[in-house]
Formats: C-alpha cells, structure tokens, sequence
C-alpha cells in the first residue's frame, strides 16, 4: 500500500497531512491549477486507502478526517502482523517442527484469530494457516484468554471455519492449501473443547469434509513457499485430516448414542 501511494506521489500527504502553501496574489491559471492539484493530494490518499481495505476494515476508517488518521488506524488494527509474518516464514521453511520452540509466542494469536472472523482475502487463507499450526500450542487458559482479548466468542469460530470450507469447495491456486489448514483448525477445536465438537456436528462438518475427500487435489497435499516454487510434500496429507476430523465427530455420536 505505502509503495502503491508512493508511486502517485501521495505518501507525503498521507505522512505529514499538510495542505500546500497559502495562495498569494496575482497568479496564473496554471499556479492555481497546481495549487489545487496539490490540495486534493490528501483526499486522493484517502480515497486509496478506502478502496484498497475490506469492508469491516472500511467501516473503521470511514469516519477518519483525512488520510493520516485512516493510515494510523490501519497501523493499529494489524499491530502485530510483523510477528505474524516472521512465524508464518518460520513454519513455511523450517516445518511445524519449529513450532515447538515458539510455544510462547502466541501473543500474536488474537490478531491472528481476528483476522480469520474478519477478512474474506488471502489474509484470511494466511491465518488460517498460522492458526491451525500455532493455536496446538497452546493452554487452555492461553486459548480462553486469546478469545477474550480478540473480543471473539469461541462458539463462532466453528461457523466461520465451515463457511470457509464452503467458500473453497473446489481448490483455488490463490489458495491452494486453505481447505487443509480449516480442517486443522477444526481438529484443534475438537480436541480442545468437546462442545465444539457439537458446535460442528451441527454445522454439518460431515457433508463438507466428505466434499472435500471427493474433490482433493495433489497440490493440498504440498508446502509452497513462493508460488508454485520450493515444493515439498506434507507430512499429513489432507485425506488423513479429514479422517481425523470424521473420527472427532463420530466419537461424539456414539457418544451421544450411548448415553
């Protein structure tokens, strides 16, 4: 975004907010024609940034009074994303190995789960990959609080990892692995709270992940780390976590059959 406003020359506007010089006297039509150019600069960043952010994100900084405040706020809605970053490229090179050195780190773990209630975008597949590698690691009391602290009941993180699952049902190359990492989170759900295990029985679980065994592609099955560059294959493959996931919720309705 800051390369993007930097390329049309609106980064100063957004930075320091000032409005051009006064005008003096006597000037030309073409003095007057930069002078305005120069004055809209500021409500042509804002408008950049407006149209470039989600809507949840919009609904934010809509009240901003100039581009500044809206960058600001931005700054501060992603406030830990460059932990985010550096643990998303520790899993993508080193494996989930590495995750078992990081097991304090999830204080970046209530931007990670806001982020996956929020966003519709390749953020959101982003997350959703952390999650399902980082959120295992964490206490029960780690997971409570990084609900609270996100302002998230834990009850709607089940829906929203269904709707994802419904929105990919077939593999995009954009985000090729998302499917993999959504069933990891719901196994980690399960295993952490058997009433989520409900919460998705409910949801019908069931009929998505059999969805999924129908149509996997080989390419869930691999680590990217650029692109289509730097291939290598999972240790888990997707059909062996959509078995998991099946087992959880089997194991509730014999469960629930017994008693």
């Amino acid at each position: 975004m800051k390369s993007y406003l930097q390329a049309f020359d609106l980064w100063d506007s957004v930075e320091n907010n000032t409005d051009p010089t006064p005008l003096p006297e006597n000037l030309t039509l073409a003095q007057i024609k930069i002078h305005n150019e120069e004055r809209a600069k500021k409500y042509k960043a804002k408008t950049c940034i407006e149209s470039s952010v989600s809507e949840t994100i919009f609904i934010k900084i809509m009240a901003c009074e100039n581009a500044k405040e809206a960058w600001d706020l931005l700054k501060e809605e992603y406030e830990g994303n460059d932990q985010i970053r550096i643990l998303r490229n520790s899993l993508t090179y080193n494996g989930a190995d590495c995750f078992s050195r990081l097991k304090g780190v999830p204080t970046s773990a209530p931007a990670v789960l806001m982020a996956i209630m929020l966003e519709e975008n390749k953020l959101q597949a982003v997350m959703v990959e952390l999650a399902a590698e980082v959120f295992k690691f964490m206490s029960s009391q780690e997971s409570s609080m990084m609900f609270k602290r996100a302002g998230v009941k834990e009850a709607e993180l089940p829906s929203t990892i269904v709707q994802i699952l419904k929105k990919h049902e077939n593999p995009s190359t954009k985000v090729p692995r998302i499917r993999r990492f959504a069933i990891g989170l719901a196994i980690w759900m399960m295993r952490e709270n058997a009433q989520n295990v409900h919460i998705f029985k409910d949801l019908r679980l069931e009929k998505e992940l059999e969805h999924i065994s129908e149509t996997t592609v080989e390419l869930e099955n691999f680590n990217i780390f650029s692109g289509t560059v730097g291939l290598s294959r999972q240790s888990t493959t997707i059909h062996s976590l959509v078995g998991t996931a099946m087992k959880l919720l089997e194991e509730r309705q014999n469960h629930a059959t017994e008693q």
